[in-house]
């Protein structure tokens, strides 16, 4: 039986616990202000190296912690170090070289190989650095070139390897004799002979000895006297290749080879590749998809999607605020983060296994899911799959186009 408590009685409860919850509270924290809970947010920053005005800047523009290149690479290239940041697709490498290279007043020059990362480029440092990303120049070789800038405290190459494009490491000494100066080789040159100790940086996804020794010969020979001193350029990951490839694609990422006849009666891609893309949207259902060609006309490939039905547009038109499926040469999406890219349709064989790394890495960064279709005739996608081995990666078959939509 319950007991019967009286209105005095409960009145009096009711006091006395009143009474406990004031004095518990006496004992409980202030709430922290706000600067002090920024202050605590920021602490893996902090602990990367980072100061505390910049990481609660970056805290406050969302990014609540480093990722794993981000805290890797602060210290070396803060203290002035050269190195090649070298990290997954969509980890976020160009605050991972931009944040400690603001540091000291330092004049800064990135070099990009297209106008539309020039462009993304600018816009993570302006959100990123403040003030600081007023002493960084991001422009293309072209355009350094033709404003002969050609003197700073840092060159940064971002998309090194697509910039340099070294020999490969089977190359005859011929091949390597023959190989005319790329304009961003003769950037880095320039630089170096105006300052022969000059910090020298390198991103991409995909790096390898040919890159490593073309930018050492490059800052060697524009600086001979500095040579001996220089060490080779050091690269810079989150951690330490233990077996096999040392950097692969994002392990959320989906890899699937559509094969298809192609009778080759038209340009690249052929009428049959065309059509067999136009089918693969239809499967997949197109909305966040991007078009990659490793090869033919984009122009004409948005005519022949338009035809078929889909809202199709080059990049730089979808870019511009376009709602449509964005088409795209495979030279001129290096680099470049699309959010709301889910999918990535690449007609054609890519020309190697690092090149399909870059051309998949548009989608699935930083950490999200993503999906990456290979469109290609029956005997290039038996060259793409043989890749897997090379890429640590898992290639998923459809048995044709139309069996896409169950990957979707």
């Amino acid at each position: 039986m319950a007991e019967h408590v009286g209105e005095p009685e409960r009145a009096a409860r009711m006091m006395l616990f009143a009474l406990l919850l004031t004095a518990a509270s006496a004992f409980a924290p202030a709430p922290a202000p706000k600067a002090t809970r920024s202050l605590r947010a920021a602490s893996d920053w902090i602990a990367a190296g980072y100061d505390e005005q910049l990481a609660a800047r970056l805290v406050g523009a969302g990014l609540d912690a480093p990722t794993p290149i981000q805290a890797a690479c602060f210290r070396a290239l803060a203290a002035g170090g050269d190195g090649v940041v070298h990290a997954e697709t969509g980890s976020g490498k160009t605050l991972a070289y931009a944040a400690p290279l603001a540091r000291g007043g330092r004049r800064v020059v990135v070099v990009a190989p297209g106008l539309p990362l020039v462009a993304q480029i600018r816009r993570v440092l302006d959100a990123s650095l403040g003030a600081a990303a007023e002493r960084f120049v991001v422009a293309t070789p072209k355009q350094l070139i033709a404003h002969r800038v050609d003197d700073a405290d840092v060159v940064v190459l971002d998309e090194a390897d697509a910039l340099l494009r070294p020999a490969g490491k089977y190359a005859s000494a011929e091949t390597k004799a023959r190989k005319r100066e790329r304009p961003a080789a003769k950037c880095l040159r320039r630089f170096v002979e105006a300052n022969p100790e000059a910090q020298v940086v390198a991103a991409s996804a995909t790096v390898g000895r040919p890159l490593r020794r073309e930018i050492d010969g490059i800052v060697r020979g524009a600086a001979p006297v500095f040579a001996e001193k220089r060490p080779s350029i050091p690269v810079l990951r989150a951690t330490a290749p233990t077996t096999g490839r040392a950097v692969s694609a994002p392990a959320p990422l989906r890899h699937v080879v559509a094969p298809f006849w192609d009778k080759r009666t038209g340009g690249a891609p052929s009428d049959d590749a065309l059509t067999a893309l136009a089918d693969a949207l239809a499967a997949l259902g197109g909305e966040h998809a991007l078009v990659v060609l490793q090869d033919g006309d984009v122009g004409r490939t948005v005519r022949f999607l338009e035809g078929a039905g889909h809202a199709a547009a080059d990049l730089a038109t979808v870019l511009g605020g376009v709602d449509a499926v964005p088409v795209a040469a495979a030279r001129d999406v290096r680099g470049l983060d699309l959010p709301g890219v889910s999918c990535v349709v690449s007609v054609g064989r890519p020309r190697s296994c690092d090149e399909y790394l870059h051309v998949a890495g548009r989608t699935a960064r930083a950490g999200k899911g993503g999906l990456a279709v290979s469109l290609a005739d029956h005997g290039d996608a038996r060259i793409i799959r043989s890749w897997a081995s090379q890429l640590d990666v898992a290639f998923e078959a459809a048995e044709d186009v139309g069996a896409l939509g169950k990957f979707d």
